[in-house]
């Protein structure tokens, strides 16, 4: 267990023609020399974050339609009740990773 850790969005971009919304989000936590970044795509047909680790598993999962991307789903209610506040863990370890 860490002792601080905080979510914030420090960029996001509407995608033109389209209800989805990509963004960037950092994890702030007590003893990291730089803070944890992550890669989200946000569905608001479904109300759904869609996490990655990098900048490349986004483009391809988003514009090539590659299902072996690396990523995680997080629903929107549950995510709202993260955002903001103090975790007890890293974010990416309160995250369900898709192989």
């Amino acid at each position: 267990m860490i002792p601080y850790s905080k979510i914030i969005t420090i960029h996001e971009e509407s995608i033109t023609d389209s209800e989805n919304t990509i963004g960037i989000l950092i994890n702030e936590y007590e003893g990291a020399l730089r803070p944890d970044s992550f890669i989200y795509i946000y569905k608001a047909t479904t109300h759904m974050y869609i996490f990655f680790n990098t900048m490349v598993e986004m483009i391809d999962y988003y514009f090539y339609g590659n299902d072996k991307a690396k990523r995680a789903y997080v629903k929107e209610a549950t995510f709202d009740d993260m955002y903001g506040k103090i975790l007890d863990e890293k974010f990416t370890d309160l995250l369900e990773w898709t192989s």
